[in-house]
């Protein structure tokens, strides 16, 4: 049972599951169609200005059916790729430069490779991967997977107006946002030395889930505010070093199978 600072055991809430059937997508092969390099007649760029979309010689698109692609290489930060989904169930993935993609409208997987992309899933249940440090990662409306890459450093993750999943990377730094719906948050180890993580549940009911948490006699999970007025969720990980990442909006806290709340955990 978790204990608090001075030894003594916490209340506990009640007993639930990891939702491990929310883990990542099984690829099903599809029928794919040829993406084209011509704009879209009726293409309004307002669809995309909340995350600055635009045109570049790197700039392709996806058809109204269930596309597989991949960004155009050679994106820098002055002159990325850009590559748009549209409709339907779309594949694709980034290339080794910098990249913005967006899936469109339909169930759609991202997945970025390398450089500072932006990816977001738009309309629909999307599953959208981060592949390097710094990345921004958008699920859009829909109930969707996000994730940063696992070692990335400094990732953006949000997850959008839904009931979404959204994790964050152990390369620290980054700000991992739920959104507007129920979302489960998933708090993970970071490496020694580098930065905290910000995790933010967003308006509905939020639940984190402490990733590798060690599962020992003596466990320990505290919050705290910190001299800048953050909330500071202190937990052990399995490695045995003390984790630190900074928490809001979140109401309960799934530790070695059991729900706490916030109030739970405040010190």
């Amino acid at each position: 049972m978790p204990l608090n600072r001075t030894g003594q055991p916490r209340d506990q809430g009640c007993t639930s599951h990891h939702p491990s059937d929310r883990n990542g997508p099984m690829i099903a092969t599809q029928t794919t169609t040829t993406a084209k390099a011509s704009p879209l007649a009726g293409f309004a760029i307002s669809d995309f200005d909340s995350f600055n979309f635009g045109f570049s010689p790197l700039t392709q698109f996806g058809t109204n059916g269930n596309d597989t692609m991949t960004a155009l290489a050679g994106g820098t930060a002055a002159n990325p790729s850009f590559t748009y989904g549209l409709d339907g169930d779309d594949k694709i993935t980034g290339s080794a430069g910098i990249d913005t993609i967006y899936g469109g409208a339909g169930k759609d997987i991202l997945q970025g490779v390398g450089g500072h992309d932006k990816l977001d899933g738009g309309n629909g249940d999307d599953y959208v991967y981060g592949g390097g440090d710094g990345d921004i990662l958008k699920g859009g409306a829909g109930d969707d997977y996000v994730a940063g890459a696992l070692s990335a450093k400094n990732v953006i993750v949000e997850g959008g107006a839904g009931n979404d999943t959204v994790a964050g990377s152990r390369g620290g730094g980054g700000i991992i946002d739920g959104g507007i719906g129920n979302d489960f948050l998933m708090i993970r180890a970071t490496h020694p030395g580098d930065a905290d993580n910000h995790y933010i549940g967003g308006s509905g009911w939020d639940v984190a889930y402490l990733d590798r948490l060690l599962a020992a006699p003596g466990e320990d999970a505290w919050i705290d505010v910190n001299a800048q007025g953050d909330y500071v969720l202190h937990w052990m990980a399995k490695g045995g070093q003390m984790q630190t990442d900074i928490v809001e909006g979140i109401e309960q806290f799934s530790i070695a199978g059991t729900l706490y709340t916030f109030d739970q955990l405040l010190v």
